[in-house]
C-alpha cells in the first residue's frame, strides 16, 4: 500500500484517492487469486485467459443491472458456504 503523501485538497480529491486505492486493493486480489491458480492448482495461460474472461462478463452483468454484487455474494454464502 501506497503511503499517503499529503493530505487531499478537495473533497473531489479525496474521492479520486479512495476509487484509486479501491482500484488497486482490487487488482492486487485478482492478481493473488491467479497467481495462486497457476502456483498451486497448475492452470496455464488459456484458463486464466477463460477466467478473465468470465469475470469480466459478470463485471458487465453488474454495470448492465442484471446481477448485484450483493447477489453474487448470497450464492457463494448460501450455496457453496463461502464468506470472503
Amino acid at each position: 500500500m501506497r503511503p499517503i503523501k499529503r493530505l487531499p485538497k478537495s473533497i473531489a480529491e479525496y474521492a479520486m484517492t479512495l476509487t484509486e486505492a479501491r482500484n488497486e486493493g482490487a487488482s492486487h486480489a485478482l492478481e493473488i487469486l491467479l497467481f495462486v491458480l497457476v502456483d498451486k492448482y497448475g492452470w496455464d495461460t488459456d484458463q486464466l485467459k477463460t477466467l478473465m474472461t468470465r469475470v469480466g462478463d459478470q463485471a458487465l452483468a453488474i454495470t448492465e443491472g442484471y446481477i448485484t454484487p450483493k447477489d453474487i455474494t448470497k450464492v457463494l454464502r448460501e450455496e457453496y458456504g463461502i464468506t470472503v
